[in-house]
């Protein structure tokens, strides 16, 4: 068995299934991604077999759009960041360092400028269009999260930014 000092028992939150099958069980090695409150870990046994899951970040990716309800933010643009995270089998990236085993941080910086370019009234909207670029792209990816945060909002009042997380498993 794989226990040590930094190992845990992971169960599926109620209501959640487990993407790995009856008697899967999971031990979390991240400490980061348990204190971003991620529900998964880098590591499950199932069947015997080794999986070795996980957790890519792409964070502060920063963009100039033009997203809003009103015609003034259409029109001017405001300053957004994108923060991506996703878990996936990293098995045959970790064997065999090669880039094409695994999510391609530049290809998720193109897909996400890609959305950020095209205009829209919701920043709901434009997150749900990221996570669908990707899980098209990577259908490996079982448990994914996006935030898009929109800087300086035009609100009556100051307000850094105010921001839309959407977050899907397989």
């Amino acid at each position: 068995m794989l226990f040590t000092s930094q190992s845990a028992l992971i169960k599926p939150r109620k209501g959640e299934r487990n993407p790995f099958g009856v008697g899967a069980v999971g031990f979390s090695f991240s400490a980061a991604a348990e204190r971003k409150g991620l529900p998964f870990s880098l590591f499950f046994l199932t069947f015997g077999q080794i999986l070795i899951m996980g957790l890519i970040a792409v964070e502060g990716l920063q963009f100039y759009a033009h997203h809003g309800y009103h015609k003034e933010e259409q029109i001017l643009g405001g300053k957004y960041t994108v923060d991506i995270y996703m878990t996936t089998n990293i098995d045959e990236a970790a064997k065999t360092d090669e880039l094409k085993k695994t999510i391609n941080y530049e290809q998720i910086y193109l897909l996400t400028k890609a959305e950020m370019e095209v205009h829209a009234k919701l920043i709901e909207h434009v997150c749900k269009r990221i996570i669908d670029r990707i899980k098209a792209r990577y259908p490996t990816v079982t448990h994914l999260k996006v935030r898009v945060s929109k800087h300086s909002p035009p609100l009556k009042g100051h307000v850094d930014r105010v921001f839309v997380e959407l977050e899907t498993s397989v």
